[in-house]
């Protein structure tokens, strides 16, 4: 079954769990799938490339809905080719352009949606949801958190409802742990955003490596760096955005990974960390407990404190030096690869093409 992606960030080498999910699918889907997505140098695949308009004035997702309105015709003639289609929108919004194709038609939310204190998103995101129950013939979460969609439109949609978790690739692989005696290597990787509570990421960072010296080490993998303050930069190795391969080596030379979510879906780089065999502290965050509670390696903050967050890291160390091994930690998560999870998705979606 062909499968049509619409997302307005090319997805190759990109920053971000929606580029990875897509990016995951596509290769999976290959020949038999496209994406329509913003024009760039060096893409691979099958691309149809939608000029964005006024890309430096308006929120990135409303010009490239602009660029799909003003391109429908020849997006429209570049899909007819395919005989049965899945059409698949990566955010709520495109519920707006969504009605010029056909198709079936699945829609995913990725995370729990804009913050509230984010008022012009968070209002804009939540109407749009209500467009789905009228545009989508699927809805996929990824994650077990449906709190992006207002309650009335989740009761109507329950019975279009599918949960997906996140998977890792085969290049993830478990390794021995670097020296157990040295320093307690802590990473963190992904986007330097609201939704990642950086103030507390960086207060564990500040702290830790006054208070422990030499005897701990922070690494950043992502393309924010510039975010991070001046202050706590001086502490924390910047290793850069890295692609897969890449990121599994650099996971590989830590102990742990670190997340102060206040909200989350299924993050790509906890599923890959444990797939390393790698330690990781986590947010209480109701949906990641329900997925990893009791998971060997995995460490749930009790609240969102400093101290509770820092605790978390000494137990974490402790059960390394106590015996912990990469084997415990990956053996939970073996299922899932992206080789039988991306082909099981997949396939989820071709049978509700025929539904």
């Amino acid at each position: 079954m062909p499968i049509i992606f619409f997302h307005q960030n090319e997805v190759v080498g990109v920053q971000g769990g929606v580029e990875r999910y897509l990016s995951c699918l596509l290769a999976t889907a290959k020949e038999t799938s496209v994406l329509v997505t913003e024009g760039g140098p060096n893409q691979v695949g099958s691309r149809i490339a939608v000029p964005m308009p006024l890309v430096n004035s308006v929120p990135k997702w409303m010009s490239y809905s602009l660029g799909v309105y003003l391109h429908a015709g020849r997006i429209r003639r570049a899909i007819k080719q395919f005989d049965k289609t899945t059409l698949e929108f990566s955010r709520p919004e495109y519920a707006l352009f969504s009605w010029m194709f056909q198709g079936t038609k699945v829609f995913t939310l990725h995370g729990t949606g804009p913050l509230r204190s984010e008022r012009l998103k968070y209002v804009i995101h939540r109407l749009c949801c209500f467009l789905l129950p009228f545009s989508a013939d699927l809805l996929q979460v990824v994650g077990r958190d449906t709190g992006a969609l207002p309650p009335v439109v989740k009761s109507r949609m329950q019975h279009r409802i599918r949960y997906v978790d996140a998977w890792y690739d085969e290049c993830f692989k478990v390794s021995p742990f670097p020296d157990t005696e040295g320093p307690l290597r802590v990473f963190y990787a992904g986007r330097i955003s609201l939704q990642k509570n950086p103030g507390l990421l960086f207060s564990i960072i500040e702290h830790c490596s006054k208070e422990w010296g030499g005897a701990i080490e922070f690494r950043y993998m992502g393309s924010n760096e510039d975010k991070i303050p001046d202050l706590v930069r001086r502490n924390v190795k910047c290793l850069g955005l890295l692609n897969a391969e890449e990121l599994a080596t650099a996971i590989a030379d830590c102990h742990v990974g670190i997340l102060c979510s206040t909200s989350e879906g299924s993050p790509f780089i906890v599923i890959e960390t444990i797939a390393c065999g790698r330690c990781f502290v986590l947010p209480p965050l109701p949906n990641l407990l329900e997925t990893y509670d009791h998971f060997p390696g995995v460490f749930f903050a009790d609240d969102y404190t400093l101290q509770s967050f820092v605790l978390k890291l000494i137990e974490a160390q402790a059960a390394i030096k106590n015996g912990m091994t990469p084997e415990d930690i990956h053996g939970r998560i073996s299922h899932r690869s992206q080789a039988v999870a991306a082909t099981a998705l997949a396939k989820l979606l071709e049978d509700d093409s025929h539904r």
